[in-house]
This record gives structure tokens, C-alpha cells and sequence, in this order.
């Protein structure tokens, strides 16, 4: 299985932890300063990645909620009709779905607060298993 992992990059060190523990999981993880070189094509190898993603987590934060790369990056996961998974932090999540800028497609899924990160794995695991491990 492959999981994108849309964050922020005033959020990198959580983004990191979280891209850990799904690794540990036994699932490939797209974490952009992990998987761009340095002075590589970032958006073609952004995109490359979107394409063969199984998922999208989005770690939602209010920095993320400015930035346009992770809106576009949940554009593609919405029009491909991807598994979208919210991590909110640093707000709540009545406050991410309370909010007028933020989409239908987005605020139709459940999303969990980021102290609840184990729930998310913990389904990832029960996913993996049932498809036989690595995708």
C-alpha cells in the first residue's frame, strides 16, 4: 500500500513522526524531503507519487489550511477517489469542519484528532493484512 502524506512544511517534524509510524506498519510512505533529492523535479515526482497512491493523510493544521500544495494534493486524491484520511492539530476538528474555506469532499470524511494517530495505524494494519502486506 502507498500513502501519501500531505503536510505542511512548517509541520515537517510531526509530518516525519507520522510518516515513521506508517512505515512501521509495513506501508510505503511519499514524504516529500524523504522522497524528492534535493534540486530534483519536486512536482513531477509529487505527482509520479499522487498517481500510484492508495491513500492520502493529511496532516491539517492551520498552517496547512494556506498552503496550495496540500489543497491540489487533496484535489487529486479527491478526483481520484483515493481513501482521504484527516489528522487534525493545533485546532479541532469542530473548528476544521466548522470552517467555510474548507470543501464538502473534505468535511463528508471522518477525520480524527492527531492524539488519535493510533486508530488510523491500527485500521492501516487490519487494511494491510487483509491484502496480504505490501501492496
Amino acid at each position: 500500500m502507498k500513502v501519501f502524506l500531505s503536510h505542511s512544511s512548517q509541520d515537517k517534524w510531526i509530518a516525519r513522526q507520522i510518516a515513521r509510524a506508517i512505515r512501521d506498519c509495513g506501508s510505503d510512505v511519499f514524504l516529500d524531503e524523504a522522497n524528492v533529492d534535493v534540486g530534483g523535479p519536486f512536482e513531477e515526482d509529487i505527482r509520479t507519487y499522487l498517481a500510484e497512491a492508495d491513500e492520502l493523510v493529511w496532516l491539517a493544521t492551520p498552517s496547512a489550511l494556506t498552503r496550495p500544495y496540500v489543497w491540489a494534493e487533496l484535489g487529486v486524491a479527491w478526483v481520484r477517489r483515493i481513501r482521504i484520511i484527516t489528522l487534525v492539530h493545533g485546532m479541532s476538528v469542530a473548528d476544521l469542519m466548522g470552517r467555510t474555506d474548507v470543501p464538502v469532499f473534505v468535511k463528508e470524511r471522518y477525520a480524527l484528532p492527531l492524539d488519535d494517530l493510533d486508530r488510523y495505524l491500527d485500521d492501516l494494519r487490519r487494511r494491510l493484512e487483509q491484502a496480504g502486506g505490501m501492496m
